[in-house]
């Protein structure tokens, strides 16, 4: 090959047929080296995952459920290029095991074979409108992000703290209600505006509603406040997992 560099490429797809002919169309020219083509959904997991540049998917579906889970093995360290629908809703788990360009079903063999040479430069493979739907992506995810950083700085205590303060209660009744000192009341207060940047406890009600209403994950406060066996909030439980 007179010293040519070689990349490693690894073909998945459910149908055996379809990852047969994409490995023997990549495997037709000499800078690529399949190193394996499997099911990669129902085959059982790798015990030694092969060292690859590139990860060729031919994948049914976009959505978070059909990564396949050898990919997650990789960490994120291959370089993923899917064959699908580019219709199809991006599921955030893709972008999080590699993914650097996507090929539409209608592609040609030439197609295919210049997106896995671009993806072995480190290149990203999109069209300008899947680049568009990925960039809106990237910024929806950005901002439930956000969001869940608000509530991560809450403790469960600050939690149940403002489900009362969005009843409008006093010091005095949020202290009744928890069996605590109006003090530590007060002083739980002050925590909770200052870590959601708000001056008076008034703009707290509306604040939940623009949360509530936003693109992201629901926050209203009354969420915040329900217990669950494990005594965290349903929201700490759905970011955090504990």
């Amino acid at each position: 090959m007179g010293g040519q560099f070689v990349s490693r490429v690894m073909v998945l797809g459910l149908a055996r047929l379809h990852r047969e002919v994409l490995a023997q169309c990549l495997a037709a020219h000499p800078e690529f080296e399949i190193v394996d083509a499997r099911d990669g959904w129902n085959d059982a997991p790798l015990d030694r995952i092969p060292a690859v540049d590139v990860v060729v998917v031919d994948t049914p579906s976009l959505a978070e459920s059909a990564v396949p889970p050898c990919l997650r093995q990789y960490d994120g360290t291959a370089r993923i290029i899917a064959i699908a629908g580019c219709d199809d809703f991006l599921g955030a788990g893709w972008m999080q095991a590699g993914l650097v360009g996507l090929i539409p079903t209608d592609a040609s063999k030439e197609d295919l074979v210049d997106a896995v040479r671009k993806a072995c430069a480190g290149e990203f493979v999109y069209t300008p409108v899947v680049a568009a739907k990925l960039l809106s992506r990237l910024a929806c995810l950005s901002h439930n992000f956000r969001e869940a950083d608000i509530v991560s700085r809450l403790t469960f205590r600050e939690s149940e703290i403002l489900e009362h303060l969005e009843r409008g209660l006093s010091n005095k009744e949020i202290a009744r209600n928890l069996t605590i000192e109006t003090a530590t009341v007060k002083n739980h207060v002050h925590s909770i505006l200052s870590k959601l940047n708000v001056k008076r406890r008034s703009k707290i009600p509306q604040l939940l509603r623009d949360l509530e209403n936003s693109d992201g994950p629901l926050y209203n406060s009354r969420i915040f406040a329900q217990r669950n066996k494990s005594g965290a909030t349903n929201v700490h439980r759905r970011y955090f997992g504990h």
